[in-house]
């Protein structure tokens, strides 16, 4: 019988077309015309897997594909870095996840988002059995999985913290939703979490803060235990619960083709850096290096090389 990972990342799928470089949209009837277009494997949860097994982290996947040769081309992806695919739910009934991805010359991108297969993910589609014996349990695109956000997703994390899993969340930023679907989505899973790192986007959306510090207070107030919120080029603020907050620099050569999947290689790194037993700086210093690798190469996943180029560039 196989090794059981000691990551499972549980998270949104979805096929990338990422056109570059865009920086408008035409008005109705017009045109723009872009010099590079790439199909990859995408959505949070398959970024932050395939990531980790090309930094040669073993990892375990759960996440949506759907019907046709979208899904057939994310399996293969999958499966072509030595994730298994025996973990992925296939609706059969709904396209695969497909996201249009706008990247602009500054590498700033924009996406417009099929949910296809993402919306119908659920509780039901997670066994208990994936969620023992792991050392992380990590939840990749929160606020996008329609039927396992909130109360649903809260129980997972409460089983896998049950057996004996530290949890980790991150969250995609969507402008779609007001700031009580934020809270209905994301409050009831902060208690059964041991890890919440949102971007400053995502925490301003959840908690109507803007200043980092304020946020963090605001997330523990509501159950959140150890809090990092991702900065962009000013770093990233790391808030234990003892709300004695340190704010950890950027690791950056100046150099942005992509941000598409940015974050996810951050989680990616960060995850690591916590199985290699780091302090929390350190941990988040090596996500910061993860993420300066993504940002170079267009697509979300193209420019994570193994860990050792990681650990060097991040010190640890």
């Amino acid at each position: 019988m196989p090794e059981i990972p000691p990551i499972l990342v549980i998270g949104n799928a979805a096929v990338d077309a990422l056109a570059t470089p865009l920086d408008s949209f035409p008005p109705p009837g017009g045109t723009r015309q872009f010099d590079e277009l790439i199909m990859a494997a995408g959505g949070c949860g398959v970024n932050v897997a395939i990531d980790l097994a090309r930094m040669g982290v073993p990892c375990d996947l759960c996440a949506p594909v759907g019907r046709g040769i979208h899904g057939e081309f994310l399996v293969a992806e999958i499966e072509k870095v030595g994730i298994r695919s025996d973990h992925l739910y296939v609706d059969a009934d709904a396209g695969t996840p497909f996201t249009l991805v706008a990247v602009a010359a500054n590498g700033e991108r924009t996406f417009l988002h099929r949910p296809g297969a993402n919306a119908t993910f659920s509780a039901d589609h997670i066994p208990e059995s994936l969620l023992r014996d792991r050392r992380f349990v990590l939840g990749a695109g929160a606020m996008m999985m329609h039927t396992l956000d909130g109360e649903p997703l809260a129980r997972i994390m409460e089983t896998a913290r049950g057996h004996g899993a530290q949890t980790l969340l991150d969250v995609i930023n969507t402008d779609d939703f007001p700031r009580d679907e934020w809270k209905r989505r994301l409050l009831p899973i902060l208690p059964h979490l041991d890890w919440f790192l949102p971007s400053r986007a995502e925490a301003a959306h959840l908690t109507a803060r803007t200043d980092p510090d304020d946020m963090a207070a605001w997330l523990h107030g509501h159950g959140a235990r150890q809090v990092v919120i991702k900065l962009g080029g000013d770093g990233a603020l790391w808030s234990p619960p003892d709300g004695a907050s340190e704010h950890i620099a950027a690791l950056t050569d100046g150099r942005i083709v992509d941000a598409t999947g940015a974050g996810d290689a951050w989680c990616a790194g960060f995850v690591t850096g916590l199985l290699d037993g780091l302090a929390v700086p350190a941990a988040i210093r090596r996500g910061h290096a993860s993420a300066v690798y993504c940002l170079q190469v267009l697509g979300a996943s193209a420019g994570i090389p193994p860990l050792d180029e990681i650990r060097r560039l991040a010190g640890a």
